[in-house]
């Protein structure tokens, strides 16, 4: 999976500084803007990306940016060095002094933002065979059909206040220790 990039500065020579440093540099930028409304639209239509922005929009703050994003994007705030850390729920990272130092540290957002996606699809992936064989399972011990087996698992699930993956979990143990 590439991801691209998306930028979000209020100060147009800085976006674009940014966006030429990334570019030249090999790294995908697949819009620049001047406020975070932008970059939502942009983010809706790409799909999984990694957002970088400043520290100030004019239209809303790095904390309203990434709840409006839902996931839909990795948000990292670029900052100055005394202000990088985990502020207010938005990671923030020192801004590199050179193109080629930015260009490195955006390539390592990346990788891990591609990593934290192929973890998140690999446990999804799992997750569907848990319920499939807690369905199969269901099926030969209470001698129903599929779409029952499912409607019981949902039910366990609601009840229960587990996601699917853990009440099918759930059902496997049964079936093993039974």
């Amino acid at each position: 999976m590439r991801l691209t990039v998306l930028l979000a500065f209020a100060d147009a020579r800085a976006r674009e500084a940014i966006a030429r440093a990334l570019t030249r540099s090999g790294v995908a930028v697949s819009g620049a803007f001047g406020d975070g409304a932008s970059l939502l639209r942009a983010a809706r239509k790409l799909g999984p990306c990694l957002a970088l922005t400043g520290t100030r929009l004019p239209d809303m703050t790095p904390q309203e940016l990434q709840a409006a994003l839902e996931g839909r994007a990795a948000l990292r705030v670029l900052c100055r060095a005394g202000d990088a850390g985990d502020g207010g729920g938005v990671r923030r990272e020192a801004m590199p002094a050179t193109g080629p130092e930015l260009a490195a540290l955006v390539r390592g957002m990346l990788l891990e933002e591609e990593e934290r996606l192929r973890e998140g699809a690999r446990r999804g992936e799992t997750d569907e065979r848990l319920v499939v064989l807690a369905k199969e399972a269901m099926q030969r011990r209470m001698g129903c059909t599929e779409d029952e087996a499912h409607r019981a698992l949902q039910r366990m699930s609601m009840a229960k206040g587990l996601r699917m993956a853990e009440a099918a979990r759930r059902v496997l143990e049964d079936e093993k220790t039974t």
